[in-house]
């Protein structure tokens, strides 16, 4: 359970196909999987109908502690003399950490 999966191939009820949801349980009474979608809500699919989606690759440090691994980055440019680290973390935590900061003068 957890698994991304894709809705495909329903001859009825064809809004469904292509939405990508999570498997929740395995329901034997009625050989369905039940799948929640990110709206929060859940339908019951039979297993010919549900594609498995790739797992999103998580980047890994190098186990030698030589390159680090590739992540996403952004690069902030063109602020105020008056922007500080505060003002940075406030407006970007929601989309991720900031690992380093370097300073250029």
């Amino acid at each position: 359970a957890g698994l991304k999966v894709m809705v495909a191939d329903l001859a009825n009820n064809t809004e469904k196909n292509g939405a990508i949801g999570s498997l929740v349980e395995f329901l034997t009474a009625k050989d369905r999987w039940t799948v929640r979608f990110s709206n929060n809500t859940t339908n019951n699919f039979k297993i010919d109908n549900l594609i498995l989606q790739p797992e999103e690759e998580v980047p890994q440090p190098a186990a030698d502690g030589g390159e680090e691994a590739q992540t996403r980055k952004i690069y902030i440019t063109n602020l105020s003399g008056d922007t500080t680290e505060d003002h940075l973390i406030k407006l970007f935590s929601g989309i991720g950490t900031i690992a380093r900061v370097p300073i250029r003068n």
